[in-house]
């Protein structure tokens, strides 16, 4: 009787155990997963960082300043804080947009701006064109975007 007892005590306590990883495995399908942990933090920073592009032929193309540029090594996307863009054009003079917040990406092709977005051209004539927008995305390597688009 003692043996059957414990018998029937093992194989209850074996079917609460199975039937609670059965619960669990429900609670945790894909849709339900909890979220994953991101892992991803800046390898550096950079403080009132200022960064010069030139041409092939030694003529600045654009100028970036940042307030900080935080860099993510997972994708190779720079953060920036309060970033300025001055870009230098033959064909005018140059074009200076703003924002509160941008993203440089890891080709640095472009620039994603973010709220606040003031973009500003002096003429030659001395008229200011002005846009402001919430969003801006800047092609700073239009090589690479012609090449995008083949």
């Amino acid at each position: 009787m003692k043996q059957s007892r414990k018998k029937l005590l093992t194989l209850a306590g074996v079917i609460l155990l199975a039937l609670a990883i059965w619960r669990v495995s429900g609670l945790l399908t894909p849709d339900r997963a909890l979220p994953p942990v991101a892992l991803e933090a800046p390898d550096y920073y950079i403080e009132n960082v200022t960064i010069t592009s030139m041409d092939s032929s030694g003529e600045r193309r654009y100028l970036l300043k940042a307030k900080q540029l935080a860099h993510y090594p997972d994708t190779g996307v720079s953060e920036l804080k309060l970033p300025e863009l001055t870009q230098y054009d033959t064909a005018g003079g140059p074009v200076v947009t703003s924002a509160d917040h941008g993203e440089l990406t890891s080709d640095k092709s472009r620039i994603l701006m973010k709220g606040r977005v003031k973009m500003m051209r002096k003429q030659i004539d001395g008229a200011v064109d002005v846009i402001t927008s919430n969003e801006l995305t800047v092609e700073l390597d239009q090589s690479k975007k012609r090449e995008a688009d083949e």
